[in-house]
């Protein structure tokens, strides 16, 4: 009897042991999860590791969860899952709250990085959340599929097509890698800002947290059409939804300080407040878009669309007043108005025209030193000079103006500045209200200071309040992306832009140098030769800046080019600059190359693949291809050619028909479209190293086009490097096969 209950114990020791094995390797530390599962591409083992885990994690928790192929059957194919893990609230609304986590490692500059930290913050935030009541429903999306060269975010797309009831979701994207980088908060994309309430809320959540942040340009660039970016936000944004992200990508270079236990409790807290923050809001939001944000020195000033509106009426009502029932105030005569347009004009053609004279120069400057659009490196200089230098052209050549019967009195430079100032304002309203305020606050001031004649120093003030809009516009012009100014803007009609926009100061300044000129001497041997030195001191400066945004912007794409059945290799090159210099080794060669271009190509011996395919071919017209490779097949592009009104019988991967076959690349001929059709097989991202493609045809004759990628070049004897800048290196490889 002893001896049965000594096994009885063991047995339950045995089993309370094998009870909690599950517990325990549920992870509280984000090291432990970034020591076993990095890393994780689609299709990955280390992918599907994580995946049974997170199922594990809901099983133990008790949690509602649902795990699903990335796979629409029609244009998205993949190799990986979204997994959503579903907290129901106790409102019926149906309101929701979606917290978007990566699922894969990100891929950046074809590096693997590390996003344990978001996983296991979503995680810690999940518990959390499941012991307590909340109203709204709550989804944690884990999404696999997102960081493919050629095919991003396939898994936010699938996950958007079945989704409904939009209007009434909040997505918050958690994409923080493990690192202490600070996080900065965004919600805009290039048609809208991030809408007020979703601010405010932030910024009450904010205070005291210096290591999470919101960048107020973005809302200056999104009402100038300049906000471009692209993410796993704007990917959310563009297709009308209401979503903000928590992103450390930027200055991913620069990762200092790796997080830590502590860091990964204070972030669950955070989004645990953030999320409790919005529980007890009605959704949809209110979609405020149009408000005036201002931070200086930390203080904020947040002014709402409508109440900028009822502000903008006030001033403009008050200003009206005091024009027409004040005695002292000078008044607007409008034949003086038309009698003035023209030499305004005038004045404005000019300025235009002289503006366009530091773009020619830095032009030549652009050949003699092969530089693609020397004026983008740097916003401000170059603004700086196309103010500058025509502005000093018209005083220095204004005795000569004065001789084409142009006004002498002051007084109607102010005229001409509020004319174009109300011209500017009209143009403004079309972009954003809140912009407005660069030239209704130089109105309301110029009106005020007719009144304050008497009083010097109060004038010099107000003359100077006068410019602060503006050289604020023109400070957040200095964060414009280089790349959007170098991709977007023709240079002429932003000069012409620009003139636009600044020429009510040009009046303005014209208006104080014409009540002192007689005061006043100028030294055009001065001015002539400030002009050369302000151009030659931006030269030098443009070229140097050039060579170090270079280094950090320009990614230069290099892509081996293979026909293995027609014998040929080439390099494309591809660069977002000009290429510049470069070395290549090939065949233990070093050539150097200096390209003024943004594309080229360079011919070189044939390469071997990585990989070999076997074909078979059965009586009833069955053929089986196994591909064998050394490395993982990132792409796998299968085309079939085939007789007008033949198909494919059967084929172990989904099929489309398809207009015309995708490989310009190979210089390949297009096919007749009259004679033949033409089939695209579905295949996702990471194969695998083992491939196998069996399909069954009518009896013809038919060409089979398999089209496999890389993302590197293997080869000891091909080498490409440059001195600055990040190469993006893929071999492709073209096989054609006739059956």
């Amino acid at each position: 009897m002893k001896f049965i209950y000594c096994i009885l114990f063991l047995i339950l020791i045995i089993s309370s042991l094998f009870a909690n094995t599950d517990s325990q390797q549920i992870y509280d530390d984000f090291n432990l999860l970034y020591n076993d599962f990095l890393i994780r591409d689609e299709g990955s083992l280390n992918e599907k590791r994580l995946i049974d885990y997170l199922e594990k994690f809901c099983q133990i928790y008790n949690l509602n969860y649902t795990i699903t192929k990335i796979d629409n059957q029609k244009d998205i194919v993949t190799n990986s899952y979204n997994i959503e893990i579903i907290l129901k609230g106790s409102s019926k609304e149906n309101d929701q709250i979606v917290f978007f986590c990566p699922l894969n490692s990100p891929i950046i500059n074809q590096s693997f990085y590390d996003n344990s930290l978001s996983i296991q913050v979503m995680l810690d935030l999940i518990k959390k959340l499941n012991n307590i009541s909340f109203k709204k429903d709550v989804i944690f999306l884990f999404s696999g599929a997102n960081e493919g060269e050629y095919d991003k975010y396939n898994g936010i797309k699938y996950f958007l097509e079945n989704r409904e009831n939009v209007s009434k979701t909040l997505i918050v994207v958690v994409d923080i890698l493990s690192n202490k980088n600070k996080i900065r908060f965004s919600g805009s994309n290039e048609k809208n800002s991030i809408p007020l309430e979703l601010l405010k809320k932030f910024l009450k959540l904010q205070k005291g947290n210096k290591n999470i942040y919101f960048n107020r340009n973005e809302i200056f660039r999104t009402r100038i059409l300049a906000q471009t970016s692209d993410n796993y936000l704007n990917e959310f944004l563009k297709n009308e939804t209401v979503a903000v992200s928590f992103s450390n990508r930027e200055n991913i270079k620069d990762i200092k300080i790796k997080a830590e236990k502590e860091y990964q409790v204070q972030l669950t807290d955070f989004f645990y407040n953030f999320f409790l923050s919005f529980d007890n809001i009605i959704f949809p939001l209110d979609s405020d878009y149009n408000y005036l944000y201002l931070n200086f020195f930390n203080i904020r000033i947040i002014i709402s669309e409508t109440t900028q509106i009822i502000l903008y009426l006030l001033l403009i009502f008050i200003a009206i007043v005091l024009r027409m029932f004040f005695p002292k105030f000078q008044r607007i005569h409008y034949r003086s108005i038309i009698n003035l347009f023209p030499y305004i004009m005038t004045l404005f053609s000019l300025f235009f025209l002289f503006s366009l004279i530091p773009l020619f120069l830095f032009f030549i400057i652009e050949k003699i030193f092969h530089i693609y659009r020397l004026y983008s490196n740097s916003i401000i200089i170059y603004m700086i000079n196309i103010f500058l230098i025509p502005f000093v052209l018209i005083i220095t050549f204004f005795n000569y103006v004065k001789m084409w019967s142009f006004p002498k009195h002051s007084y109607l430079y102010t005229y001409g500045f509020m004319i174009s100032c109300f011209l500017n304002m009209v143009i403004i309203l079309l972009l954003d209200i809140s912009l407005i305020m660069i030239y209704l606050l130089p109105l309301i001031l110029i009106t005020l200071n007719q009144y304050l004649k008497k009083i010097l120093w109060v004038r010099i003030i107000f003359h100077f309040l006068i410019f602060m809009p503006f050289l604020i516009l023109i400070f957040d012009l200095t964060y414009l992306n280089n790349q959007f100014f170098l991709n977007n803007i023709n240079p002429i009609l932003f000069n012409l832009f620009f003139s636009i926009s600044c020429f009510p100061f040009i009046l303005i300044i014209l208006e104080v140098y014409v009540r002192f000129i007689n005061h006043i001497h100028i030294n055009k041997k001065i001015i002539f030769s400030s002009v050369v030195l302000v151009i030659l001191l931006s030269s030098v400066f443009l070229v140097l800046n050039e060579k170090e945004k270079f280094k950090k912007e320009n990614i230069l794409s290099v892509k081996l080019i293979t026909n293995v059945k027609e014998n040929f290799s080439y390099l494309k090159l591809k660069s977002n600059y000009n290429i510049g210099e470069f070395f290549l080794n090939h065949r233990y060669a070093k050539k150097k190359y200096a390209i003024n271009d943004k594309q080229f190509n360079i011919p070189i011996q044939s390469v071997k693949p990585y990989y070999t395919i076997n074909t078979n071919q059965y009586n009833d017209f069955t053929y089986i291809f196994k591909i064998k490779s050394d490395h993982i097949l990132e792409y796998l592009n299968i085309y079939l050619v085939c007789p007008k009104e033949f198909y494919p019988l059967e084929s172990n991967y989904r099929y489309n028909k398809v207009d015309q076959i995708n490989l310009k690349d190979y210089n390949l001929s297009g096919f007749n479209t009259e004679e033949n059709d033409f089939y695209s097989f579905a295949i996702g991202r990471n194969a695998g190293e083992e491939f196998e493609f069996k399909i069954h045809l009518l009896k013809g004759n038919y060409k089979i086009f398999i089209n496999i990628e890389f993302p590197f070049i293997d080869y000891n004897f091909i080498d490409i490097n440059n001195k600055s800048g990040f190469i993006n290196k893929r071999s492709s490889f073209l096989e054609q096969i006739n059956l």
